[in-house]
């Protein structure tokens, strides 16, 4: 279950990355003991977010890495010390599937699914660097508009590092002018709640900038929402971009 990369060979000023792409659980897992409505849930992907991180990417000409299985197999957004890394319950419901996981089918999932989502996304972090020109990560996830019976108001959420807490409160302020929507940061989740993995791996910790995009599922209920949507976020990032960024910078 490889990833999927988008646009590989773009180089541009964003790196995106969709860790909760799809919902693929192979055919041996027998669907980790869920049924058909499980698999399609919130509870093992980001419903819309694929469609949405390539849609943004072809605007913004970027390459998009995206995990290409559930992530209730494994969370690749997650640290491999992390308790929920291979989660035994979601959404409040258990995943019979994961009750049993033992070492070596932990490393298995890691070798198959988790190594080389994050070997993708160095890589082309990697390729960007060598190219010399400034550029942010930006991770593109969808939440759930109701979670655990609570009704989420935040339309759609900027997450962040406190290193990027200037970029992510442009970014912000970008979409809100943009588009009216209810926009918060560091909601429906923030750090403390362990989500920015893959950002704070691969970006924050070589100093480079980065935010996490979550926009409510509702948004993104069907092609035109998602074009929309993407057509928003990449005007709102490239300007944002713009802001934060020195013209020379961006050029070398």
């Amino acid at each position: 279950m490889p990833p999927v990369v988008h646009g590989g060979e773009r180089l541009a000023s964003f790196v995106l990355t969709c860790d909760h792409a799809s919902n693929f659980i192979a055919p041996s897992y027998n669907g980790l003991g869920l049924d058909d409505e499980d698999i399609n849930d919130h509870i093992a992907w980001d419903p819309g977010a694929l469609e949405l991180a390539c849609a943004l990417g072809d605007r913004l000409k970027a390459p998009v890495v995206a995990a290409g299985a559930s992530r209730l197999l494994i969370d690749v957004n997650r640290s491999l010390d992390a308790e929920d890394l291979i989660p035994r319950c979601s959404g409040g419901r258990e995943i019979p599937g994961n009750r049993h996981v033992d070492a070596g089918e932990r490393q298995r999932r890691i070798d198959g699914i988790y190594a080389p989502f994050h070997a993708a996304v160095h890589a082309q972090i990697a390729r960007h660097g060598r190219a010399g020109k400034a550029f942010a990560v930006i991770a593109v996830h969808s939440f759930t508009p109701v979670y655990m019976g609570r009704r989420r108001d935040v339309q759609i959420g900027i997450l962040h590092a406190e290193a990027d807490a200037p970029l992510a409160r442009r970014v912000k302020e970008e979409i809100a002018a943009l588009s009216g929507y209810d926009v918060r940061l560091n909601e429906p989740y923030g750090p403390e709640d362990g989500v920015l993995h893959t950002l704070s791996f691969h970006a924050v910790s070589r100093g480079l900038p980065a935010v996490m995009i979550e926009v409510r599922n509702d948004l993104l209920k069907d092609a035109p929402s998602q074009a929309r949507i993407a057509g928003m976020l990449a005007q709102a990032l490239s300007e944002a971009w713009a802001a934060h960024t020195p013209a020379k910078e961006r050029s070398v």
